[in-house]
């Protein structure tokens, strides 16, 4: 599973690097890997539930060929 995600180094974002992109119209794919209760309390619009604890079991709705954003709680 992991051997495909991982053809780039992770690396950190700034949310006002990924709030500019947005604003600028970009379509960014934004896996929020937090828990469904936290995700339905406050989320991004165009981000889409993936809970850390199903990650493996879901990575197939993951587009590899483009850049993958993970929003979780800390960072």
């Amino acid at each position: 599973f992991w051997g495909w995600m991982m053809t780039t180094r992770a690396q950190e974002v700034k949310p006002l690097d990924v709030f500019n992109k947005i604003s600028s119209g970009e379509i960014l794919q934004i896996i929020d890997v937090r828990e469904s209760d936290e995700f339905n309390r406050l989320r991004l619009s165009s981000s889409q539930s993936m809970p850390l604890s199903l990650l493996t079991h879901n990575h197939r709705f993951i587009q590899p060929e483009k850049d993958v954003y993970l929003l979780c709680r800390s960072g």
